[in-house]
């Protein structure tokens, strides 16, 4: 990883970087399957940075097909809230041998390995601005055994459009719809239908892509036409609990949330409005590992799901 954070891994394999006018770095973030680390980048040697701290990585996904989430923090950079800043992106093996990947720079025709390159474009993160306001995803089903989907936006700015993607499995999605973005002041209510969704289970998620592309992710809910049976799935999501629904008649439930040893960590009640989305639970205490069970209940249905906090 500090070889291709730096570009150098011998005197033969090495790939130097020139940045473009106006960009000059101070930090860079570098990351494989297994760790994720923040360093900062010290003129006077392409080998001089220090070890900042750790990127948090969260690997995803399945074996077949992996996903990497990675979060640094504004503070660990020196950026603070609000701030504008510069940003490139670039792949490189940690043989230094660099791809023609860029983020922010359209990069050469093809990999220039161990060959010097000259960026001449960056991105830059605008500060100040809210960002777009993203809620009350939900599915339900329709006439025909379609699924509409919904959700509601807010600070739309400078949006361009939403992609609807569908998945059989969970992982990898297809786009089955786009809808372009009204950028209004008011808050936004926007509903798609999907006519021909599989007869067993559906994943749904919805990608925000801005003028500039840079993109925002839903999260991930499911509908499954196979069966009317309600569901539920509880999971960990920061520092508060996501429980998706589906089939769920509308109503009051009561919620409960407890420990491995059956020490009660949050109750509260869910005001459902039917069909399927996700209601999150605002947990005040920090969750300690253990297995965590969720009961949904009301005087006609009782669900539960458990989840695990390493």
């Amino acid at each position: 990883m500090r070889r291709a954070t730096s570009g150098y891994n011998s005197a033969a394999e090495k790939s130097i970087l020139t940045f473009p006018a106006g960009f000059l770095p101070d930090y860079a973030i570098a990351f494989d399957k297994d760790f994720a680390a923040i360093f900062e980048l010290v003129n006077g040697g392409p080998v001089s940075f220090n070890y900042v701290g750790s990127g948090n990585l969260t690997p995803l996904g399945t074996a077949t097909a992996p996903v990497y989430n990675f979060t640094a923090t504004k503070a660990q950079m020196g950026v603070s809230s609000g701030s504008t800043f510069k940003f490139l992106g670039a792949y490189i093996a940690i043989s230094a041998f660099r791809s023609n990947e860029f983020i922010g720079d359209v990069g050469p025709a093809a990999n220039p390995g161990f060959t010097d390159y000259t960026a001449t474009t960056f991105n830059t993160y605008v500060g100040g601005v809210l960002p777009l306001q993203f809620s009350n995803f939900a599915l339900k089903k329709s006439a025909g055994n379609a699924v509409q989907l919904s959700w509601k936006t807010s600070l739309e700015q400078n949006v361009s459009h939403f992609e609807i993607l569908r998945s059989a499995n969970g992982v990898s999605f297809t786009s089955i719809a786009s809808v372009s973005a009204r950028n209004t002041a008011i808050d936004n209510l926007y509903t798609v239908t999907d006519l021909t969704p599989a007869k067993a289970n559906n994943y749904y998620k919805i990608v925000m892509i801005d003028k500039d592309g840079s993109k925002k992710i839903s999260e991930i809910l499911k509908m499954n036409l196979s069966s009317d049976a309600a569901e539920m799935l509880a999971y960990q999501n920061g520092n508060a609990v996501k429980v998706n629904v589906s089939n769920l008649d509308r109503g009051s439930y009561a919620v409960r949330l407890s420990n491995a040893q059956g020490q009660q960590v949050y109750s509260g009640t869910i005001l459902h409005n039917g069909g399927n989305t996700s209601h999150t639970l605002n947990i005040k205490t920090t969750l300690l590992p253990s297995v965590y069970h969720v009961i949904l209940i009301n005087n006609s249905s009782r669900l539960s799901s458990s989840f695990i906090v390493q």
